[in-house]
This record gives C-alpha cells, sequence and structure tokens, in this order.
C-alpha cells in the first residue's frame, strides 16, 4: 500500500501535501548536512507549512523532504521564529472508530497498527542524552496528518556514514556504549523500541549517538512487554520475532538482538542476514547461527557477540553484562 492512499484514506493525499508545500528538492540525503540557514537558502524554501493554528500557522518552512516511508513522510523544516532547522515527520491521522461500521474497525486496525499518537505519547514521556528530542506536535488539516517536531542533526545516520569509511575501535566502542546507555534508559521507563538499527541512530557533531524512530515502540508495565509478531526491520529481528508458531515472546532480549545486529553492522558495514526479499531474511535469521569470524580479534567484542547471538532469548546477556564488557575495549 502507499503512502499516497494511506493519506488518500485519511482525507487527503502526498500528492497534495507537495502541492501546497513545495520542498527545495535542491539537495540529496546525503548532502542534506550540508543545508545552512542563509537568506540565500531561505528565499530559495519560500512557502510556509501549512497546518492549523493561528500564532503558529507559517512557523514553519519545508526544506526538503528527505524520507517517505510505509506510513510517514519526513521532512527537514526552517522554523521562522528561531531560524533553526527541525525534523518533521508526517504522520496520517486515522479515522475515528466512531465514525466507521463496525466491519471496517478490523481493517482500520490493521492499515494503522501503531498510531501518531501512541509516538507521542512515548516521545513526550522520555528524556535522555542519547535519545533525539521530540519538540512539539502540529497539525495539518489539509491532509489530515500530524507533525511530529524533532530535533535536527545535521550529521545524518549511523548508515549515513560512507561505506569506504572505516570506524575506528574507539568509534564503535564508544557509539556501542551511547546505543546501551539509550537502550538501558528506555527499559528503565518500561519501553521497549522494536527497531534498533543504523538507520535509526542519528550522530551528533560532537560524535555521539541518539537513538530516533519510535512509530513501532510499545510501553509495557511488570518486568517485560509480551510481544506477538514478526514487526521491525527484517535483517535486525531475532530468531524468536520470526518464528512461524506466533509465540510470545518478551521484549528486552529483541532489543538487545537488535543491539548486536547493529554493532555487527559498525564492524563488518553491512548487516549478518540478507536475502532478496525479507522472507529469504527470516529463513536465514531461522536457520543459520551468527558466526563471527577473524576479523573481530578484540577478546571483549567477541564476548560480547557471544552473549548476545543465543538463540534461546533467556539466554542472552542483559545491558548491564554488556556495558560490563564494552567498557573493557
Amino acid at each position: 500500500m502507499k503512502l499516497d492512499d494511506l493519506f488518500g484514506r485519511a482525507g487527503g493525499s502526498i500528492t497534495e501535501f507537495r502541492g501546497k508545500n513545495k520542498n527545495c528538492n535542491v539537495f540529496s540525503r546525503k548532502t542534506m548536512n550540508r543545508w545552512e540557514v542563509t537568506e540565500e537558502n531561505k528565499s530559495r524554501c519560500s512557502e510556509e507549512i501549512e497546518y492549523e493554528g493561528t500564532v503558529e500557522r507559517q512557523e514553519f518552512t519545508a526544506v526538503e523532504t528527505i524520507h517517505q516511508g510505509f506510513q510517514s513522510l519526513v521532512q527537514l523544516a526552517l522554523s521562522n521564529i528561531d531560524q533553526k532547522l527541525y525534523i518533521i515527520k508526517w504522520v496520517p491521522i486515522p479515522p475515528s472508530y466512531t465514525e466507521l461500521e463496525t466491519s471496517e474497525r478490523t481493517n482500520q486496525l490493521r492499515r494503522y497498527p501503531f498510531t501518531p499518537s501512541r509516538e507521542t505519547e512515548i516521545l513526550q514521556k522520555i528524556e535522555h542524552k542519547n535519545i533525539v528530542k521530540f519538540i512539539k506536535l502540529i497539525q495539518n488539516s489539509n491532509i489530515n496528518a500530524n507533525g511530529i517536531v524533532l530535533e535536527y542533526l545535521k550529521m545524518g545516520a549511523l548508515n549515513d556514514i560512507p561505506n569506504e569509511k572505516v570506524l575506528s575501535d574507539t568509534e564503535i566502542s564508544e557509539y556501542f556504549k551511547d546505543i546501551l546507555n539509550g537502550v538501558q534508559y528506555l527499559h528503565s521507563v518500561k519501553i521497549i523500541h522494536r527497531d534498533l538499527n543504523p538507520s535509526n541512530m542519528l550522530i551528533t557533531e560532537d560524535n555521539h549517538l541518539k537513538i530516533t524512530d519510535f512509530s513501532i515502540s510499545v510501553e509495557f508495565t511488570g518486568e517485560d512487554a509480551l510481544l506477538r509478531g514478526t514487526i521491525g526491520t527484517p535483517e535486525y529481528l531475532a530468531p524468536e520475532c520470526v518464528n512461524a508458531s506466533g509465540d510470545v515472546y518478551t521484549g528486552k532480549p529483541v532489543d538487545v538482538w537488535a543491539m548486536g545486529m547493529t554493532l555487527y553492522w559498525m564492524i563488518y558495514r553491512r548487516p549478518f542476514y540478507n536475502g532478496a526479499d525479507k522472507y529469504e531474511v527470516y529463513e536465514a535469521i531461522s536457520t543459520q547461527p551468527v558466526i563471527i569470524d577473524d576479523k573481530v580479534s578484540d577478546q571483549y567484542i567477541r564476548r560480547i557477540f557471544e552473549g548476545i547471538f543465543k538463540i534461546n532469548p533467556k539466554e542472552r546477556n542483559d545491558i548491564s553484562r554488556l556495558q560490563i564488557l564494552i567498557e573493557n575495549v
């Protein structure tokens, strides 16, 4: 299903949105970090983003669309108030259940399994140096979409680092510490991220990482979340997530596995699992154990991998153990 279809269902379309809020389309995703707030650049992006409200109506000017996902459109935007750049993630507002016939409600849940209100609720509750900062929520009534305004980190995401650049052992260990600290915080406030991967790790100007994208994150009570289903980025899913039987599994070990796969990516600059489509990836995860070759010579990194890549989630190291190991690298 295309994003246009989702926005059409919600009462508008992404095509309409682009027509009313034209972005510059001057910069590619890889050169976006070179965009600076100058009068010349501002004049090239003169059309304001329209949304409900009077005082804030012309607060943001669209610079460029940097990502179009299954259920969202992400834009770089300039604030006309403080002249700073922000990220706005536009998500369609689902039709109200009260406006739907009973027969439509199941389909509605399937189309909008994770709502912008859930993501916003999570973002409003969390504050940590290794978590992207939530600014505010705005609404575009023309396309019936919510805009989640986030801080802009111009260095981009971890997976934007050129493939030819080799990360040093120090960079890898410091990045992994940042991820561990951020996820430990999330788990302490009873949130499971569910989609940890290099594209959701943003780099700060002082070369640290911040976790972003809470679109499929879940809150829980008790000791851990009880989850079901194959949800997340395929290459970073734990074996229990691709179990065909659909058994219930716990959330914390899923995040731990994804952190391990992200660490693997930082060293090898590719995911361990791959395939022609997601189903081939699922099959590989289900049948092939993770093998760490001689490229990893540090004994503590090897022990981290050994402690994470356990098929049985109950046997995986917890974050506190991983933090002890990474301090020795």
